[in-house]
């Protein structure tokens, strides 16, 4: 049963807590879209930052459903997702992935019904596994770092991600007994690139696509990523798409570096988000605010506090934005007051709190 939330800024989160199949439902303001996981989702996305055009650059140029389900395939495909922190890199790689299962969905002639309640979880991806290697909101430090928390060599940390896409498919029907055949040892060779093959081999006798999710590691140096994603780019079997997130600002030169121009016949595909523009805030508020199924949002936002004096004058992220309105919404609601509505007033309290060196909004 859905709670009822008055935050019109909150978002929906749902995940199962390792070792149950019970989901766990509640109304937040720090949680990623997720539309491969969760009802409703997809509605949320503001047109912000470009990413529209992004991801639309991605059904245009990534990996298209009929070639990651080609049996006849020789390779997989990269998408690396690069920005600056807080903007909006994981939900852009969420809505990708969304884009893709629903293709591959298509290709195996499996729709999705209407009969699941808005904002819970999505169930019945036989077609299709998602591993995500940190969590849904990308953070993953696990798999990068050693027992000492110091991080750990690139030839350790492609080995673990092989490892734990292979613990997830465990779960997929027939993959353990096909594993487990001598047609199929290679699965469990030291060298990873014929491990990767014969992991397509399964994955085609299946009929079974894998999407990883890679989280930003924050690599020590960029030699150390660009050798990373060039290990993607050979490893990455048919059936199979990495999603990298990176934080690196100098991304695309390395990749170009490393790459050359990744658009002649390369399987790499690189989208870049960055800050915020002109006109974002009011495109990130509007589209919110008139979000479908929310339920009973209380809370308005004065037109002040929408246009010209707006926080995107300081070029922040999506991120903050998201932060923003809904921790204001929440200490409008509790407040009680007759009008219960964001005013230009209340984000410059919020932001001379959060960051008094910066001066107040507006001034």
């Amino acid at each position: 049963m859905t709670r009822t939330v008055h935050n019109p800024f909150a978002i929906r989160a749902a995940y199962e807590p390792s070792g149950t199949s019970r989901p766990v439902y509640n109304w937040t303001g720090d949680w990623p879209l997720v539309p491969w996981m969760i009802h409703g989702h997809a509605e949320l996305y503001a047109p912000v930052d470009h990413t529209d055009e992004q991801f639309q650059y991605f059904v245009d140029e990534g990996p298209q459903a009929l070639d990651v389900t080609d049996s006849q395939a020789t390779s997989g495909h990269v998408v690396v997702v690069s920005g600056p922190q807080g903007c909006g890199k994981t939900s852009l790689i969420h809505r990708c992935v969304a884009g893709l299962v629903e293709g591959i969905r298509e290709v195996r002639q499996r729709h999705e019904t209407d009969e699941e309640e808005l904002w819970s979880l999505k169930r019945g991806m036989e077609e299709v596994s998602v591993v995500l290697l940190g969590n849904v909101k990308n953070r993953g430090d696990g798999i990068c770092r050693d027992n000492n928390g110091q991080f750990a060599p690139l030839e350790d940390i492609n080995r673990r991600i092989f490892d734990q896409v292979k613990r997830r498919l465990g779960a997929v029907k027939d993959f353990s007994g096909l594993a487990a055949s001598e047609e199929h040892a290679a699965l469990h060779s030291s060298a990873l690139w014929n491990a990767y093959r014969a992991l397509g081999e399964v994955l085609v006798e299946l009929a079974h696509c894998v999407l990883v999710v890679v989280p930003d590691m924050r690599w020590r140096s960029s030699d150390l990523q660009k050798r990373f994603l060039r290990a993607c780019s050979s490893n990455v079997p048919a059936g199979m798409v990495f999603f990298v997130e990176s934080s690196n600002s100098e991304l695309d030169k390395d990749i170009e570096d490393e790459f050359g121009d990744i658009q002649l016949g390369t399987n790499m595909t690189h989208l870049i988000v960055g800050k915020l523009h002109d006109q974002d805030c009011a495109r990130f508020v509007e589209k919110r605010m008139a979000a479908p199924g929310l339920p009973s949002p209380r809370v308005t936002v004065a037109d002040e506090a929408i246009g010209g004096d707006s926080p995107h004058s300081w070029g922040r992220t999506v991120r903050d934005l998201q932060e923003m309105y809904y921790r204001v919404s929440q200490e409008v609601i509790r407040s009680q007051h007759h009008r219960q509505e964001i005013t230009l007033d209340h984000l410059r309290v919020y932001q001379d709190r959060r960051r008094p060196n910066l001066g107040a909004l507006g001034r």
